[in-house]
């Protein structure tokens, strides 16, 4: 027994337009920002500076090297002002997902997200 060639093409539509669906919804709930998530800062001396992504902020780094100011606003972290020569930590603009990095070359400073819930899941690993 076979199906006649109409109903074929509409079994086959039926079937790609729920591929299509279902990624779309998987690449949608794949890039959520989860809560609770963290910014961790380190200069160059060592120190290390948190910071709640949830709470709006401005904080000014100064070491021997210079200055970064970081700004947390909307979820979203970056590094505002730096008087380095190139300020290429300035230009990398904002960050919000577990993982993405700032570096400040000249002045040894790693901005980094990272998660309070302490999973090795991002993004990239769905």
């Amino acid at each position: 027994m076979s199906l006649s060639r109409d109903k074929r093409y509409v079994n086959d539509f039926i079937l790609i337009a729920a591929a299509l669906i279902l990624g779309v919804l998987l690449v949608f709930l794949g890039n959520r920002k989860g809560g609770g998530q963290i910014a961790t800062v380190t200069d160059s001396n060592g120190q290390i500076y948190t910071f709640n992504l949830d709470e709006n902020t401005e904080f000014r780094i100064e070491t021997d090297l210079g200055y970064n100011i970081i700004s947390v606003k909307d979820g979203n972290i970056s590094v505002s002002d730096a008087d380095c020569p190139d300020c290429s930590c300035v230009k990398q603009g904002e960050i919000s997902k577990k993982g993405e990095k700032i570096v400040c070359l000249p002045h040894k400073l790693i901005v980094e997200v990272n998660s309070e819930d302490n999973t090795d899941l991002d993004s990239i690993t769905y």
